[in-house]
């Protein structure tokens, strides 16, 4: 998995002021999955970090190929309209669509 859109994305939402009260006093974990390699964005107090799972409760799980993934990070496709068989989510309805308004604001 190539997580440079990834790190472009966090990039982007640092630089952006107005999507801070959208993170501020939020908590929530996601994994990101693709061919057996995973990668873990971290929300807290209004950060966001990149760093492997070890010890992390993850809150949504999100797994695809690495094309679909980069599409999802980039903004270019809404997370939940990537078509069912080409991707994996679980967690909570409200954090999903959380994680979608970042990509998609921050593209």
């Amino acid at each position: 998995m190539n997580a440079k859109e990834l790190y472009a994305w966090l990039d982007r939402v640092e630089k952006r002021n107005d999507l801070g009260p959208l993170l501020h006093d939020r908590s929530l974990v996601v994994s990101f999955y693709s061919n057996c390699e995973q990668i873990c964005l971290e929300i807290e107090n209004g950060k966001c970090l990149l760093h492997d799972i070890k010890g992390r409760n993850v809150q949504v799980i999100v797994e695809a190929d690495s094309y679909t993934l980069q599409l999802i990070w980039s903004g270019e496709i809404k997370l939940l309209k990537v078509p069912k068989h080409l991707i994996k989510m679980n967690g909570r309805y409200k954090d999903v669509l959380l994680i979608e308004a970042l990509f998609h604001l921050s593209a």
